[in-house]
């Protein structure tokens, strides 16, 4: 199954909202979201000054939710080829969480439970006495003299006001929305005065032409390359994942992170079919090697004569893949005249939507904020997490980022005070 965000019902050690507090007054650090990259931001800086009032505002009931559902519950924490495996893994032990690397580089908590990381997490958050507001949606950040304003609304309607002398802006994308993340955040950073590129859904599935609802459910280890206009961008070699209208699975995913409309000019339509998915059905055998083998399974049927008029190249052809595939092969040839049965040509329709997405695409540009600290160019307002212009495969990346991250802008903060 692929890792997608799917809701738990997995009990936690800290109720929803224990440790629930009233907004008010003046806060040293207020940090904007109770996803990972902002969790790890505020225990960073709270765990080596306990003397400043740290809140979290959460718009929902609970903290971490896409976490606790990440990699199918599992947790699907870091790579070990990741930049920054090193730094999760320190931070990760440090909270008396153990973790374990599979064959392929992918990391998880040892218990194989998401529910472990987010324990740790909340008992952290309660050790060290970093309150959180929970059902509280930030409205509008305004800087002023004294650091920023923050106008919120509770889900009461009841209109909230609080300053900090220091925000770290950390609400994340808008993929997976039924967590919460649609968005906000790139609002108030443009209101702010940063610059963010448009945004869009990545690590999704691809919809193509010519893949219709009787393939849905075929899966087959293949090589999947990208075209744009003729130009090979990337290739991915997994297991592809039929579904109605499409493909999916990591392969696919990898890939969508490049589909992108780059011309504005242009319709939606003529965009993404600028964009060609080649498949390989036979990644490990090279063309002569595959017509070899083909041809000799041909003559194989024709000898014992099993045909009895049906079509012989889709016969043969069944003698490698599922029926329904290589049926849809067949039939593709047919209506293209291309006599190749090892590969296919499919135009590209467009991409999952927010809902389906793992990731977003697109965001604050790097021009905006410090690569080190993640202080952004207006003093005091700091940037991490899916916020940021930047695209990752799966496997562990895209937490890894939102850990590293969080962790950077604790450390800038703490320069600040």
């Amino acid at each position: 199954m692929i890792m997608g965000y799917e809701e738990r019902g997995e009990k936690t050690s800290a109720s929803k909202n224990e440790g629930n507090v009233m907004m008010s007054g003046a806060y040293d650090v207020c940090v904007l979201g109770g996803g990972v990259s902002g969790v790890t931001a505020a225990i960073t800086i709270k765990k080596m000054r306990p003397d400043l009032r740290v809140t979290i505002i959460e718009k929902t009931h609970e903290i971490l939710r896409k976490l606790a559902a990440s990699g199918n519950g599992r947790c699907n924490i870091s790579n070990k080829n990741a930049e920054g495996f090193s730094e999760v893994n320190a931070f990760m032990t440090g909270m008396g969480v153990y973790l374990k690397c599979k064959d392929n580089g992918w990391v998880y908590p040892y218990s194989m439970k998401s529910a472990t990381v987010v324990n740790a997490f909340k008992d952290r958050l309660h050790s060290l006495d970093i309150g959180v507001a929970f059902n509280t949606k930030v409205c509008n950040v305004k800087r002023d003299d004294g650091g920023f304003s923050i106008t919120c609304v509770s889900d009461t309607n009841e209109k909230i006001q609080v300053g900090a002398r220091v925000v770290c802006l950390a609400l994340g994308g808008k993929a997976a929305p039924k967590f919460g993340t649609v968005g906000e955040g790139f609002v108030i950073a443009k209101e702010l005065g940063l610059e963010v590129s448009p945004v869009f859904p990545i690590l999704t599935k691809i919809n193509l032409e010519g893949i219709g609802d009787d393939m849905a459910g075929v899966r087959h280890d293949a090589k999947i390359s990208l075209f744009h206009t003729g130009r090979l961008l990337a290739s991915e070699t997994g297991q592809v994942q039929f579904i109605r209208g499409g493909i999916s699975g990591i392969a696919a995913f990898n890939l969508s992170k490049f589909i992108v409309i780059k011309d504005r000019t242009k319709s939606f339509r003529e965009s993404m079919n600028e964009y060609d998915i080649v498949i390989d059905f036979f990644p490990d055998l090279s063309k002569r090697e595959f017509q070899q083998r083909f041809e000799d399974i041909k003559g194989h049927i024709e000898i014992k004569n099993d045909v009895r008029g049906e079509n012989i190249y889709r016969y043969a052809l069944r003698g490698f893949l599922d029926e329904k595939l290589a049926d849809h092969i067949i039939n593709h040839l047919e209506e293209s005249g291309m006599p190749d049965f090892k590969t296919l040509k499919y135009k590209v329709k467009g991409l999952g939507g927010w809902d389906q997405a793992q990731a977003t695409g697109g965001g604050i540009l790097k021009s905006e904020y410090d690569a080190k600290t993640y202080e952004s160019k207006i003093k005091g307002l700091f940037v991490m997490g899916e916020l940021l212009d930047a695209a990752y495969p799966c496997g562990g990346y895209n937490i890894t980022q939102a850990i590293t991250t969080g962790i950077a802008a604790g450390l800038g903060v703490l320069d600040i005070f």
